[in-house]
This record gives structure tokens, sequence and C-alpha cells, in this order.
């Protein structure tokens, strides 16, 4: 551990007291003069032409203020590919695809309205399935494919449905498979589920008397809200506005922009600010889901127990709207080999339309999905092969030096100490608890390795007043991660004041610096070095003004207890004192300035996946898990999770361990119930009540492990990121657990009850002891 006195400590949150007491504003507590509230008429059809649209009857309704159709907002938008319009245009792509709006004095009325909006479809084939759409013969969602202006990632196939493909290439794999002594072969599949934060989507959007457009909006990225909508209106990008302010959870389901574009379109038509509030149906039927995928997983082993090949085809199921999918499928791709050292590897990846919901990035990037198929085909290799799981990720698993499926040569890898860890922590190999008549206990443990992509830039500002206090101005988003809190331990431990006496602020593009979007648990490392370059440069400042009113050389100056304190001269200043006085008594502030860029990426060769340095930096993890088994009914109550995680350095410890503790939780929903239930393009399941997820009752033990062996070297203090990789094994070591107590392989999520029962019977199973 470092030598460092707040940063690596355990502080209460700094947002913590208004959450809990309700004091916190978010954009639904927000109130805008003349505002009036909108409401979304969306597609009944799953791919249709519009015959006729008629909202005369709606516009005509007492209390209506305008109605906007797709002719009205003839715009679109697209971070990856620009092929979504804000409104329907002629063709609706899925069910629950906005195709009109009304903004109305109050919620009620815009709702009535709805019912006097009147539409004629055309029905068009449409598609399901995602391996049907990568068929020559499949009606293609998207016709004009090769028209829309993209971005650098995507690599779209037009005639096709193929959004956009990723490959890796690294040594020979045929010839890796033909020296193998034995090859395995595995599919999973996983379906699409719900991000499930406690506020939904919802946003404000204001025009003035200048034409200039401010948004008020629950985003992960004002800053690139303010770009995307910039570009897609035609508009400079200082007239666009966006405020954050504080928001309920985001997961990746907040990028780039979802009810901002009708927001903006009714605001455009009224002239009066509007407010569009999705409600929990629309967020299930009609927002963003995580990518379903199908992954197929092909493995070359030697007697020794080492992997000589293996071959990974994944297909992602992005539905009728690129948004941020090719981006999913590039991370998540770019890791499905799994934590390994393999010298062949080829890895074919695909994002895929389909006449369906959109899906989105959900805590993992493609993670999740690439480390479920991976670790239970891990698993299940070593089942077939009578070897110890443990002993067998222990083999083959990466180490510093080692390199992975992108040619790099690794650093700052603890991978290996997860495992042990998770595998000592859950009792790997120690004798199983008696268990009651019809049930049966079992352990399993997975591993998973994430990447934080980049390059990204992020920018601090801190304003240091003559109260002492700073206040920190970072863009980047604190969604219940605990970034702020991070932030102020940082500027605490550098200018050796309380974290109290830190202020944090809500991004705002017109005042807060530049941090284009908070996702791939990138903000510790990227907006955490820029917090403390700022800190450095502002201690910098102090420490000028204080050496010259006191003498003494600046190096011999140590910041602690909110004072500078004069090393051997038994003098100090307090850090209150330094502004306004003497010399400096005009000066009333300081400010100090940060910045970081992971601008040492080298892009992926395109042909190949290769690159020396493909990533910011990558984060490992284990986990271990303990179930037992109802052999009647199939029902898995998970007992016991061991979660061990290399964090390089903690910045806060408790922050850590919570972020471990709720994305365990997370993890287990989507691992044993969560699935979004999707027939002939219509979301079946669209409420909580359909669609369970883990509560606390539900909750089992759960211990998390920080693991500290191998910080990193451009880490703050050494710090990695942690968000998001918390999710990703959790679910291949349940399955793994339910095979080693019961013997069955269940391949597609979630574990349900049904599935395990039907199982249980297929591989002739007693159910009663």
């Amino acid at each position: 551990m470092s030598n460092t006195s707040v940063v690596g400590t355990s502080v209460p949150r700094i947002d913590s007291a208004g959450k809990a007491t309700g004091e916190t504003k978010y954009v639904t507590d927000i109130s805008v003069p003349g505002m009036v509230h909108g409401k979304v008429f969306r597609s009944t059809e799953a791919h249709a032409r519009i015959v006729r649209l008629d909202v005369s009857d709606a516009e005509r309704l007492p209390g209506v203020v305008a109605v906007v159709t797709g002719a009205d907002a003839p715009y679109s938008y697209g971070r990856m590919v620009e092929d979504e319009p804000f409104l329907a245009r002629e063709v609706v792509r899925y069910i629950g695809e906005p195709v009109a709006a009304v903004a109305a004095v109050d919620e009620e009325t815009a709702e009535a309205a709805l019912d006097h909006i009147y539409v004629e479809y055309e029905p068009l084939p449409a598609v399901f399935d995602v391996e049907e759409a990568l068929s020559p013969t499949a009606p293609l969602v998207h016709p004009q494919l090769e028209s829309y202006r993209k971005g650098p990632i995507p690599t779209p196939v037009p005639g096709t449905n193929m959004c956009s493909s990723f490959r890796i290439r690294k040594g020979d794999v045929d010839a890796g498979f033909a020296r193998s002594d034995f090859v395995f072969e595995h599919r999973f599949a996983t379906p699409p589920i719900q991000h499930c934060y406690i506020e939904p989507c919802c946003a404000i959007a204001e025009y003035d008397c200048t034409g200039a457009l401010t948004v008020w909006s629950g985003t992960q990225g004002a800053h690139l809200l303010q770009q995307l909508l910039s570009a897609s209106l035609g508009i400079p990008l200082y007239k666009v506005r966006v405020i954050q302010p504080p928001y309920g959870g985001g997961f990746g389901g907040k990028v780039p922009m979802h009810v901002e574009p009708v927001a903006v379109a009714l605001a455009l038509k009224c002239r009066r600010p509007v407010r569009v509030v999705l409600n929990r149906e629309e967020e299930f039927a009609a927002s963003t889901t995580r990518h379903a995928s199908v992954v197929t997983i092909k493995s070359g082993v030697n007697r020794d127990g080492r992997i000589i090949a293996r071959k990974v085809d994944a297909v992602l199921d992005t539905g009728a709207y690129a948004r941020i999918g090719p981006l999913v499928l590039r991370n998540g791709s770019i890791a499905a080999s799994g934590p390994y050292d393999i010298p062949n590897v080829w890895i074919d990846g695909a994002c895929v339309y389909t006449n369906k919901v959109p899906a989105g990035a959900l805590r993992g990037f493609g993670t999740p999905q690439m480390t479920w198929a991976y670790e239970s085909h891990t698993d299940m290799i070593c089942r077939e092969l009578g070897l110890d799981p443990v002993e067998f990720r222990l083999k083959n698993v990466l180490r510093d030096g080692g390199e992975n499926a992108n040619g790099e040569k690794v650093r700052h890898v603890a991978v290996d100490r997860c495992i042990e860890a998770a595998a000592k922590g859950i009792g790997w190999g120690e004798p199983k608890v008696t268990t009651s008549p019809g049930k049966a206990r079992g352990r399993g443990i997975a591993a998973t390795v994430k990447a934080c992509a980049g390059p990204a830039e992020s920018l601090v500002v801190l304003r240091f007043n003559r109260n002492g206090r700073v206040r920190a101005l970072v863009s980047a988003s604190e969604m219940g991660q605990g970034l702020h809190t991070v932030v102020a331990q940082i500027v605490a431990e550098e200018l050796g004041i309380h974290v109290d006496d830190v202020r944090v602020t809500q991004p705002d593009t017109d005042f807060t610096p530049f941090d284009e979007l908070t996702t791939a648990s990138k903000a510790t490392f990227h907006t955490g070095n820029a917090t403390r370059a700022a800190a450095r440069d502002l201690r910098h400042q102090i420490a000028s003004i204080v050496a010259e009113r006191l003498g003494v050389p600046q190096e011999t100056l140590r910041f602690e207890g909110g004072r500078v304190i004069a090393e051997g001269l038994g003098e100090s200043v307090a850090i209150t004192d330094v502004l306004g006085k003497g010399k400096h008594r005009a000066t009333n502030e300081l400010v100090g300035r940060g910045m970081f860029a992971s601008d040492y990426v080298i892009p992926l060769d395109r042909e190949t996946g290769q690159s020396e340095a493909p990533v910011a930096f990558w984060m490992y993890a284990a986990q271990s898990a303990e179930v037992e088994v109802d052999l009647e009914t199939g029902d898995v109550r998970v007992l016991r999770v061991v979660a061990a995680h290399d964090v390089g350095q903690a910045i806060s410890r408790l922050g850590c361990e919570q972020q471990i503790q709720g994305g365990v939780v997370f993890a287990l929903g989507q691992s044993l119930w969560e699935q979004t239930i999707v027939r002939e393009g219509r979301v079946v399941n669209p409420t909580l009540l359909d669609y369970k997820v883990f509560t606390s009752a539900d909750t089992p033990e759960i211990v998390p492990v920080i693991v500290e062996d191998a910080p990193h070297s451009l880490g703050p203090y050494g710090a990695k990121g942690l968000g998001e990789i918390v999710t990703t094994p959790t679910a291949a070591a349940v399955a793994n657990a339910v095979f080693d107590a019961t013997g069955v392989r269940i391949t597609d999520l979630p574990l349900t009850p049904e599935k395990v029962r039907a199982a249980l019977k297929a591989a002739g199973t007693k159910t009663t002891l």
C-alpha cells in the first residue's frame, strides 16, 4: 500500500446524506417556469411502413400545447452509426419506437391525447432471431445502411443486417487444434435483460429566444450529449448546454441519448420547456436492454492441462438500432478468450440488427456475456478431463509478462491471486456441509478480465477559496458508484485537508471541464488522475505563497491537518489563512487544473486485433459461489459468494467493498431470474411484477476481497477500475456450482428452476431422496 493518509481509507460517502434524507434533487424534482409535460405515442408494429399518421384530433384536445411527428423533427442521431430518428419517419423498426409525441399542460392530458392519434401501417417482413438475421435471405432492418454517417469503430456490411464486426487473429488456431490432445466445443446463450435503475430516463428541454438549447438530463455523459445534439440539430456546440443533476443509477443505460430527442423535438415546436419522463413499462418495452448473445467456443487442450488454441464466435443482438452496440461488441470480444495465456486465438464477433428493442451497454460492455461463455466452457473442460478447476485455471492464467489475445505483454496482473483468494474463501477442496434430504450443495469458481478500452480524456478544475475549501469541477458522472467521494479523498490527500472540505460539482457543459462520458469503469483511473494533477497544481500555488511568506524553500513544506508546515522551522500556516493576507491579500481564489488522457492506447489492427497497447488498462477478478439446489423443484439458492478483485490500490476502501457487494447482488439476479421475454418483437414481461430482481431479502452472504498486489503504474496511486467487472464472473461461478451439486449443466441464462428441474429429469437424477 502506498504511503497515504486519506487514500486507501474508509470514509462515508459525501453524497449519502442528501440521498438518504431526500434532499437531493433529481430531474423529476426540477420545474422550469412555463414547463409542460410530454408523452410518447409508440409503434405497435415490429416492422412496418407508416401509411397515414393523423394527429389533428390530439392537437385540438384542450390542454394540448403541441403534437410532434417525424416530419416536424427530421433529425437522426447515433454515436456509432447515425441510424436512429428522433421520431420514426416512414418506417417503424420495433414495437415501442416513438412515432409521435404530445406536450400538454399536465401529464394526464398528454397521456389522454395519445388516444386521439391515429396511424395506419403497412406491415413489412420482420426478423427477431439474431442468427436468422445473418441469413442472406433475412429481411433487412436497414436497407440503406451504407448511407448512414458513422464513427471510426463500426464496420457495417451494407446489404446485410451486420451492424459491425470484430476479429482477433493470433498464432495459427487450426494448427493449435491439430496439436491438441483434446478439443472441446460448446455453445452458450444469454437473454436481453434490463438495467432496472431506480430513476427512469427523463429530460427537460428548453429553447430560449436566441435559439439556444438547454437540456437537463440524467445522462452519463453531459459533454457527449451536447455533441450529439449539436450534430443532430445542425447547430453550434455553444448553443447547446447540458446540465446533469444527480440521477438514480445508469449502469450504461443512460448512454448516450434516449428520451432527450423527444423532449427536444417537442420544445422546438412549442417553444416552451418540456419535460419527458418514461414510466417503468416504457423502460422495459421501449428503452434499452443488454445485448442478448450467442457464443460458441472451441478449445484445444493438452494432456498436461495447457490450453493450446481457442476459437470464439460471438453474435450480439443489437435490436433495431446500433446505439452503442459496435463498442459493446469490440470491448466484449477483445477479452473473449478469457484471462488466459493462449498461444493461438481466433475471435469473430458480430453485432446484428433485429426488429426488437435496441440494446446497449449494461455494466460490462459485452464482458458478462463472454465471461459466462468461457468460464462455463472452462469448467466443462475440467470436468470432462477430471481436472481440478482451480488448478487448471492457475496453470493457464495470465501473469506479468504473459501475452494476451491481442499480442500485448501484460503487466500489473493479479488474477492468479484473485483465484487463490476466491478458492480459499469458499473452502475449495474442503468437505461440504451435509444437506437436508432432497437437496444438494456444490461450489463453483470463475475468473474474468475486462478492458477499459480508451483512449479517453478527463479534465478537472479545482477552485480554492479564502475559506480554505475546495470546489471540484468535474464532468464525470456520480451515478451511485462513489466517484465524488474518490475525488474528495484525492484532493484531501494532496492538500492535507479533510474530505468534508471538498465539494464536487454536478456536470454542466457551460462550466465544468470536458469529460466525454462515464462508462467502462474509467472514472477512478482517468478522473482520479486528472484530480490528482489538479490538486498538485493547486498545491504548488499554495506552497509558493507560503514559502514566500515564511522565507523557506517550497520543498520543505508539508501539507497536513489543514496546515502548511515548514519542516524544521517550527512554523506553519493554516490553509484557511493562505489567501487574503499580506502580499496576497487581494487574492481571493486559486485555480488548479488537471488533465489525464490515455493517449498511449494504440488502435487495434482491424484485420488481426493485435496491438502492443490496445486498452487504457485491464481489470481482473475471480469469484466463487456455494449453492444449494432443490432436486425436486430445481430451485437454486446461493448460500455464499466470495468476490476477489484486483483493484491495484483502493482509493476508497469502503467504496470498493460496496461496489463488490452491490455488483454481486446485481449479477445474481441476472444469473438466476432476470430475462426480458420477447415474442414476435413484443416484450411480454414489462413490469417488476413479471421481471423479478434481487432484493436485500434474497441476498446471500457476500465476502469482498480487495487484492492490491499489482498496482498499475499509470493509475492514481496505482488504482484501476472496478465498477463493471464485479458483475461479470458471478453467473458462471453459480452455474459451475450447480453442476458441482447436481451434475447437470445449464448453458443458457438465467438458471431458472424450470431449466434446472428439466435438466435434472433429463439426466435421470432422483428428485426425491
